[in-house]
């Protein structure tokens, strides 16, 4: 079950899907645990995502929750 607003990151080698969802101004990705599918999703998925959107905001800010 996703938010109704959020876009699916695919993972091309696992079952469990990522996604992104904007709130405000802030743009959160979530991915799986796993470190083989989330190093893929990073390449596939997420960094072309920041690098596009780069041009278009001042700064990018990472936070990681750990659980």
């Amino acid at each position: 079950m996703l938010p109704a607003t959020a876009e699916v990151l695919d993972n091309p080698v696992g079952t469990a899907c990522g996604f992104a969802v904007t709130i405000g101004k802030a743009r959160f990705m979530f991915t799986p645990g796993v470190p083989r599918e989330l190093r893929r999703m990073l390449e596939d998925q997420i960094i072309p995502r920041l690098l596009a959107k780069a041009g278009k905001q001042s700064a990018i800010y990472l936070k990681r929750f750990h659980s």
